[in-house]
């Protein structure tokens, strides 16, 4: 979080400071979708496709420093673009995380560079988190859209359907199955849940998972 509260800070202070050097759109094929990038002098702003996602940072030596923002979560990123901009690769993490993680690239439309997309299952739409929860320990396996997981409470599984940071799906136990619905914070760091017996139309408070 501290880094990126000093990454907006950064980009707020060269945004009033810096003077604009040039301003220009354009519009790369990524491994994420498609990606629009404006650049404004120094600041640098955008979207792309991936699960709605926004982008903003500032620019300077070729590098754009800045956070981004989807569906299901926000975090930084730094990217390295080439000498005439045509293309680049990118580390970025989730908020909280000390840790760079690779594999976000692009080159621009009519560029005639080459990029080859990723497999189905990226390591950005691939990630675990482990928590501990009002019944045990808990791992999910996120994988798209679609999350799997086991926690200790009687054996407990669950399988889920990912829509944003909203989690549905069903729980297995040794006792019992029903269905649950998790909505997490920003990050997947932690999440506040409801779940029921199978045949029950309302839903229990009080399953909620913080960090492990």
């Amino acid at each position: 979080m501290k880094k990126l509260v000093s990454l907006l800070l950064t980009m707020l202070v060269v945004m009033l400071l810096a003077p604009l050097c040039f301003a220009e759109m354009r519009t790369y094929e990524t491994n994420y979708g498609t990606m629009k990038l404006n650049f404004n002098g120094y600041y640098v702003s955008g979207t792309y496709t991936h699960q709605n996602g926004t982008l903003e940072g500032t620019f300077d030596n070729n590098i754009v420093t800045g956070v981004w923002h989807q569906n299901n979560g926000k975090g930084a990123v730094i990217m390295n673009f080439s000498p005439d901009l045509s293309s680049f690769d990118a580390k970025w993490s989730y908020a909280g995380e000390h840790d760079w993680r690779g594999g976000w690239s692009g080159s621009q439309r009519g560029s005639g560079a080459r990029h080859e997309a990723p497999p189905q299952s990226s390591s950005y739409d691939s990630f675990k988190r482990s928590y501990n929860t009002d019944y045990g320990a808990m791992t999910l396996n996120f994988n798209g859209d679609t999350v799997t997981g086991k926690y200790t409470h009687a054996n407990g599984r669950i399988k889920g359907t990912l829509n944003g940071n909203i989690l549905s799906g069903t729980w297995t136990q040794d006792n019992g199955s029903g269905a649950f619905r998790f909505e997490f914070e920003d990050g997947f760091e932690s999440f506040q849940g409801k779940w029921n017996y199978k045949g029950e139309r309302s839903m229990n408070s009080g399953w909620n998972g913080t960090p492990k």
